[in-house]
This record gives structure tokens, C-alpha cells and sequence, in this order.
């Protein structure tokens, strides 16, 4: 039995991980997608912006940058300057410190949803993914790339691990909560967190984020909204 240098790394940092959480197993590694990420994938482009360069993961950023467009890396340094986090920022990111949980959290909880609009495709909605895989089959017309015509999500949102690790992430630093689709208010683990936040007095100093259609929002949502710090 061998580790691959990645491998290694990444057993490592799940140690680590643990050593300084209290959840248990199952959740440790259902985490491994987030800590390859957090640990590993984002390392290296630290490092290139910190050394002055331009990252090639970064290039839709750079690309609207010298069209003179706003950047999404510009909207957030915009963002924590407002928020008076910036200096902060800088200064963690020169002595690399890095915070075992995000500060925010952007999660797309799969292509569930009850609508199909025109402008949408079956990544963000499984009704319009469900119509043009028919129309694929009766007409032989692919209105989808190869990747979208054979796409499969996980319903790993509705996992009790991922609520888990959410639990732990709300409960060490995470200071906003992004949640987009699909349709997110049809995902029953979001009523989950978003009521946990209220329950554990985490809302008053969160953000909350949600990209709906507003098919489903009545006044039940409306409540629960309400004891966040910013919606």
C-alpha cells in the first residue's frame, strides 16, 4: 500500500483537519473535495498573485479587467475595503496565515428545479436538462454540449455530512452563505441551515445570499430571512 505525493498531501491535511475539528468521521470525508481545494488547488494561486502574476485560473477576471469591465475579483476587494476587512486581509495572506474554514460560502446545490426558462440551461435546471434530452431523442437536434447532454448530479447537498460540515463552518468564522441552482428552495437542507443560523444566533452576523425564481417564496421564508444581518 503506497501513497502518491497528492494522496499524501491530502491524508495530511485531512490529519490536520481533524486535529482541530470535532466532527466525526464520516463528515472528515465527505470534507476532502473542500480540503483539496482549500489545502491544495488554491495554494499555488496565492502564491502567483502574492509574487505579482496573473494566475490562468483567474483569466474571465483578468480578461474583463483589461476591457475595462468590473471584475468578480474587483466586486470583492470592493467589497472588504467597504467592510473594513482588506488590511486584514493583506496582511494574513504576506504572513500565510490560513483560516481552517472559508469566509464565504457560494454554493450551487446541483440543477433541481421546477422551472425551465428560456435563457437557462441543464446545468442550472433539471426540467430544462429533462426537455432537451427529449428533444435530442424525437428530433435527433442537440441543443446541449456532450457534457451537459450526459450530465449526472450527485444530490450530495441532501448528504447529513454536508449538513455537517456547514454546522462546523457556521460555527468557526463563516461570515456569508451564498446559495444558488437549480431552484435552492427546493432543496430541503437549506430551510435546514438557514434555520439552524436563527437557533444558534449565527443569522445577526451573517449574509445571505439566494438566487431564486420566486416560484416557492411566501411569508415562511420571508421570517426566516428577516434575522439575518443583510439579505
Amino acid at each position: 500500500f503506497k501513497f502518491s505525493p497528492c494522496a499524501l498531501k491530502l491524508f495530511m491535511d485531512l490529519i490536520r483537519f481533524s486535529r482541530n475539528t470535532d466532527i466525526d468521521g464520516r463528515t472528515l470525508i465527505a470534507a476532502l473535495p473542500f480540503l483539496k481545494h482549500w489545502y491544495d488547488l488554491r495554494e499555488p494561486t496565492r502564491q502567483e498573485m502574492l509574487n505579482g502574476k496573473r494566475p490562468a485560473v483567474c483569466q474571465q477576471c483578468w480578461h474583463k479587467e483589461d476591457m475595462g469591465m468590473r471584475s468578480l475579483r474587483q466586486m470583492f476587494i470592493s467589497k472588504y475595503k467597504m467592510k473594513g476587512l482588506w488590511k486584514d486581509f493583506l496582511e494574513r495572506s504576506k504572513k500565510n496565515i490560513i483560516s481552517e474554514v472559508p469566509q464565504e460560502l457560494d454554493l450551487k446545490l446541483g440543477n433541481f428545479c421546477n422551472l425551465s426558462c428560456r435563457m437557462c440551461s441543464g446545468f442550472s435546471s433539471s426540467k430544462a436538462l429533462t426537455e432537451i434530452k427529449k428533444i435530442k431523442k424525437d428530433t435527433g437536434i442537440a441543443l446541449g454540449n456532450e457534457m451537459e447532454m450526459n450530465l449526472k448530479v450527485l444530490p450530495w447537498y441532501d448528504w447529513p455530512e454536508f449538513l455537517d460540515l456547514l454546522y462546523y463552518f457556521i460555527n468557526n468564522g463563516v461570515r456569508s452563505i451564498k446559495f444558488t441552482g437549480g431552484e435552492p428552495l427546493m432543496v430541503p437542507n437549506v430551510r435546514k441551515v438557514i434555520e439552524y443560523c436563527i437557533e444558534t444566533d449565527k443569522a445577526k452576523d451573517l449574509e445571505f445570499q439566494i438566487i431564486t425564481n420566486m416560484t416557492l417564496l411566501d411569508e415562511s421564508w420571508m421570517d426566516l430571512f428577516k434575522e439575518f444581518k443583510r439579505v
